[in-house]
């Protein structure tokens, strides 16, 4: 069993999915001619696993094992890439599952209704201020990422974020109850 990466992705999850955080070291689907390395997997309510693989392709479903028998082929880009980013200095993980440089709030809307001038990110906790023009609405400054960045979505990272009735930041996700509409 390997740790998987998070899938985060802009669209809409169907609710009762789940982010597999452990997975097999290899994974096929009944019609491929190769094993491949999973990067990512999602689990679904009636019990099915999908895997997202290093390589880029994925799987809705099919099966997994830790050892692949010696007359089996290996995805090359899935072993290379793998195998790349244990050793530090190959990046392979997707630029978007990495913290922001720059704060998701920049630009949107993200801000406690009674600011007026300055406020604490409700993102990332920086101090920071609202700007806007004759021609634009009121919306939070662009700024560097905050040390007290919230944790992201397993969805969805940092992609969907909005203000929920009290007025904190979620995950559009999580609003009504947690049922992605």
């Amino acid at each position: 069993m390997i740790d998987l990466l998070p899938e985060y992705s802009y669209g809409i999850c169907r609710t009762g999915e789940q982010p597999v955080r452990r997975g097999p070291n290899h994974v096929r689907s009944r019609n491929s001619d190769r094993w491949h390395r999973p990067r990512y997997g999602r689990s679904y309510p009636d019990g099915r696993v999908a895997y997202g693989y290093w390589c880029g392709s994925g799987t809705p479903a099919g099966w997994g094992q830790d050892e692949v028998p010696d007359a089996d082929y290996l995805c090359a880009t899935c072993e290379g890439r793998w195998e790349g980013q244990r050793q530090n200095r190959l990046i392979f993980t997707p630029r978007k599952s990495l913290p922001p440089t720059t704060c998701p709030a920049s630009r949107t809307i993200l801000f406690p209704k009674d600011a007026l001038r300055r406020f604490a990110c409700l993102v990332c906790g920086e101090d920071v201020k609202v700007s806007g023009g004759w021609n634009r609405g009121p919306y939070v400054s662009i700024h560097k990422t905050g040390a007290n960045l919230m944790d992201p979505c397993p969805h969805h990272g940092w992609f969907r974020l909005c203000l929920n009735k009290q007025g904190r930041v979620v995950c559009a996700c999580t609003i009504k109850g947690g049922v992605v509409w």
